[in-house]
């Protein structure tokens, strides 16, 4: 018979009752007990628990009263990691745990079963999609808990070529292609027009294949057919070592993603005040006008700068300027006008911005501010630095960080005084 296309067999068992279909709860008898990884671990007469492997995570479940959240698969059967009531187990079998002999009932999470034999199922069908369209090998596949991956052997791909993928897996699935799980030899296996090769460490294989349309060697959990998927989608597709990684949901996850989707556009034609048809277009306008609006703004922030820059350097003081009546600006601004001021007025010009609480100093290099005014910075409580012609400092306070700007100005005037009384230029 052939095994269950929802369950995993596992080589070392060959149980017929391992792998029917729907098998949420089963009866089994413990043959095995030990530790592992710090937790009793069980191997029983039979189970449908799939252990893990090709890119999926483990089933979830009960062993009895036990959680079961990590199966190891060895060459003697699957051993079953149980979740003991209060910590891990030390040292030998724990105290708590079936026995030897013992009769248990057992309950796979039929949830997770659903949801990783969904994006499984729809792994296989995009890696046949990809390569049959655009001639890129899966390299890789990750079944994650919020979307799935697969790295495949293409430069990149763009919103047409998605768009083919997404729509050639939706007519699939809208056909319901039956998918068969084949147990087999070496010589049967190669019989099939496998989509990669056979792994080289086994004897036994399990070829999954999707009517006629793909056959791959697979370990995992698959449903009966296509149209078990019920919804696709490609999240994301980006360069990953050479390579583009694709990103996806399929099956529960889908539906939820695309219904939040949905709630989205519908809340964003709701605010343009529009049908959800027209608010791509009023979006794109949104974007359009506001990109020209940030232009202007730019500009307009330009010239301000450059305004009051040109008005410190009217000013005829010979000594540091603090820039007055800039108090709200933000410190980029700041900054910016202390650069301008100071190459404009041929002094150095501090600039406070106060919903900061961050100084800005510009000035000639010969001054060495950074070195000159770091020790004022520590003083007043503050932190920041910079380098010859430009220092930023920042302080708790708007009073320490004033009281930084009136330091630094008579600090920098005296610098320039020694400068100007050795005949230096200043």
């Amino acid at each position: 018979m052939n095994p269950d296309n929802l369950c995993y067999e596992s080589p070392a068992r060959r149980d017929p009752l391992h792998g029917r279909p729907g098998r949420a709860r089963f009866e089994a008898r413990v043959m095995g007990l030990r530790v592992m990884q710090g937790r009793t671990a069980v191997m029983l007469d039979r189970s449908p628990f799939f252990p893990g492997g090709g890119g999926q995570g483990c089933d979830h479940g009960f062993v009895g009263s036990w959680r079961v959240e990590n199966l190891i698969e060895e060459k003697d059967g699957i051993w079953h990691l149980l979740e003991p009531a209060e910590g891990p187990a030390a040292e030998g079998p724990a105290a708590e745990g079936p026995a030897i002999g013992d009769s248990v009932n057992c309950e796979i999470d039929v949830v997770r079963r659903r949801d990783q034999s969904e994006q499984h199922s729809a792994q296989h069908l995009l890696s046949a999609t990809v390569l049959r369209l655009l001639g890129g090998a899966t390299k890789s596949f990750h079944l994650g808990e919020a979307y799935s991956s697969i790295d495949v052997d293409l430069q990149a791909m763009d919103r047409e070529d998605t768009a083919a993928v997404e729509d050639a897996i939706r007519d699939m699935i809208a056909e319901s292609y039956p998918i068969v799980t084949h147990v087999c030899d070496a010589a049967e296996a190669s019989r099939f027009p496998l989509r990669r090769s056979l792994p080289a460490d086994e004897d036994r294989f399990r070829i999954v294949e999707i009517d006629g349309l793909d056959f791959t060697p697979c370990c995992g959990t698959h449903l009966p057919d296509t149209g078990g998927i019920r919804a696709f989608r490609i999240l994301s597709t980006e360069r990953y070592k050479g390579m583009t990684r694709i990103q996806f949901v399929a099956g529960a996850r889908a539906t939820a993603d695309y219904a939040s989707v949905s709630r989205g556009i519908r809340d964003i034609a709701a605010t343009l005040g529009c049908s959800e048809a027209e608010a791509p277009a009023k979006v794109a306008d949104l974007v359009a006008r506001t990109g020209k609006l940030e232009e202007r703004l730019a500009k307009a922030d330009r010239d301000r700068i450059r305004g009051e820059a040109e008005r410190i350097a009217r000013r005829n003081a010979e000594g540091p300027r603090i820039a007055d009546g800039i108090a709200g600006w933000s410190i980029e601004d700041a900054s910016e006008l202390s650069r301008a001021a100071a190459r404009l007025s041929g002094v150095p010009v501090i600039a406070v911005s106060l919903p900061s609480f961050k100084v800005a100093v510009a000035g000639a290099e010969s001054l060495a501010l950074g070195t000159m005014l770091k020790p004022l910075i520590a003083a007043g409580g503050g932190k920041g630095g910079g380098g010859p012609g430009f220092v930023q400092a920042s302080f708790g306070t708007a009073e320490s960080a004033n009281a930084f700007a009136e330091d630094a100005k008579r600090a920098l005037g005296a610098a320039m005084s020694a400068a100007s009384g050795n005949g230096e230029p200043r």
